[in-house]
Parts: structure tokens; sequence; C-alpha cells
């Protein structure tokens, strides 16, 4: 009879590679900064960087927020559309507030 090998048993090799690239936005921001404060605009940074105006923009707001070094590895932890959403209040619906106004008639 033939033992089962588990997985405990089973030798394995692996290496760990910690090197997370960072987003584009953090790489460009104090490229992207110097660009506007000679005048340029988003789309002509885009153009002259290679990447997408919205990345631009997205990279020179990280710039004006942070010190004057930009944090090693990927950078500051964006806010889901999800905790967005919860820490916007809600908005009053068209039904709620024509229940409102009928209320107040009365």
């Amino acid at each position: 009879m033939q033992r089962i090998r588990t997985a405990a048993a089973i030798p394995v090799e692996a290496v760990v590679v910690s090197r997370i690239e960072p987003p584009a936005y953090v790489r460009i921001a104090e490229k992207a900064k110097h660009l506007r404060e000679l005048g340029m605009s988003d789309k002509a940074i885009a153009r002259a960087i290679g990447v997408s105006d919205k990345t631009v923009a997205k990279a020179i707001s990280l710039a004006a927020d942070a010190p004057a070094s930009l944090p090693a590895g990927r950078g500051p932890r964006l806010a889901s559309r999800r905790e967005r959403c919860r820490l916007r209040p809600p908005r009053e619906t068209a039904r709620k507030r024509k229940l409102a106004n009928d209320r107040r008639r009365f």
C-alpha cells in the first residue's frame, strides 16, 4: 500500500519578488507638475509624456497634495467609488420632494 502525500509533505521552492511598479500617474507626477508650472495644458502635457489627459490631471493633483518627495511604492490609496458614495450624503429624490410639498399644502 502506498502512502498518500499531503500538501505539507510536498517540497516547494518559490522566489518572492516584491518589486511592484508604481502606477503611471505616480511616475509622471513631478514632471507633469513642472510642465504645468511652465503653462502647458493637460492635453499638451499628455501628448508630450505619452499618457492620457486624465492621467496627467491625476498626477498633478497628487503632486500638489504630496510633500516634496513622492511616496515609494504604489503611492497613496485612492478612495473607491463605493467609499466616495458612502461619504457623500444621499441626494433627495424628486419623489421625496413631491411628497414633502404635498404635505405642506394640507
